[in-house]
């Protein structure tokens, strides 16, 4: 599959699940594989240089499929799977923690599939992650494992 079919879906697909999340006006910051336009990078910089954050702890944000900077001042954080797993939910809730940690803002981590077992649905649940549905048409794109 060519590479960036794979990274233009997951950026439309994601902008449109923060959107339907509440994120007023979601700017992509950060696209695993994609070359970033340095919004996040430098954010994550200014905050190892003033010790809120270690390089590790900023490398792990970096980890995260997408990262959007929502027009109020947040972040939204998404794994994106045709498979989840409880790792991924701890994942992206660790991500964001540290996102805030790093910035000072709420940031709002999600995971994005075309089927969320109700083991996961509960997992999510307890770790505050919110769920989103792959919808069947953006499936065959494939997503990250």
């Amino acid at each position: 599959m060519n590479n960036s079919i794979y990274r233009s879906s997951n950026e439309r697909r994601t902008h449109g699940l923060a959107l339907t999340l509440g994120a007023p006006r979601p700017q992509i910051i950060w696209a695993l594989a994609m070359p970033p336009d340095n919004t996040l990078p430098g954010l994550l910089f200014d905050a190892l240089d003033a010790g809120r954050i270690t390089a590790d702890d900023g490398f792990e944000i970096q980890n995260a499929d997408v990262v959007l900077r929502d027009g109020a001042g947040g972040y939204c954080l998404a794994k994106i799977s045709l498979t989840l797993y409880d790792r991924h939910i701890i994942n992206i809730r660790r991500q964001a923690n540290l996102l805030t940690q790093a910035t000072g803002a709420p940031a709002l981590p999600f995971v994005v599939a075309p089927e969320i077992p109700d083991t996961i649905r509960a997992t999510a649940a307890a770790h505050n992650v919110a769920v989103c549905i792959l919808p069947d048409k953006y499936a065959r794109y494939g997503a990250a494992g």
